[in-house]
């Protein structure tokens, strides 16, 4: 199965724990692909440097250059029709830790 994330689910599964988290960790059990257009790369680079998000990336000492190589690495870039990018199926999600460490980098490899 293809799943296309919006930029508040990565930074949610990227930055913090909880059910975006887990969406990652199906994407690196190979249980589901990840896609992701240039447009979703530039607003995540965009918000990931928000003045409000950088004591976050500094507590898990992570650049914004880290969270995009995880993301290059775990998704496919695709060109997506942006009528899909537009569509939106659940509200956003919160934070449900404030853990110190990235949760995406606590997860087992392989």
């Amino acid at each position: 199965m293809r799943v296309v994330l919006d930029t508040n689910t990565w930074i949610s599964g990227l930055l913090w724990a909880g059910l975006p988290q887990e969406i990652l960790r199906l994407a690196e059990a190979n249980a589901l692909q990840l896609c992701t257009s240039p447009r979703i790369l530039d607003e995540l680079a965009r918000v990931l440097a928000y003045e409000k998000l950088l004591p976050r990336l500094q507590t898990l000492g992570l650049s914004v250059s880290d969270v995009l190589s995880y993301v290059l690495e775990h998704s496919q870039v695709c060109d997506l029709d942006p009528q899909v990018l537009s569509l939106r199926s659940s509200p956003p999600t919160r934070p449900t830790t404030s853990s110190s460490t990235a949760p995406w980098r606590r997860m087992p490899s392989g």
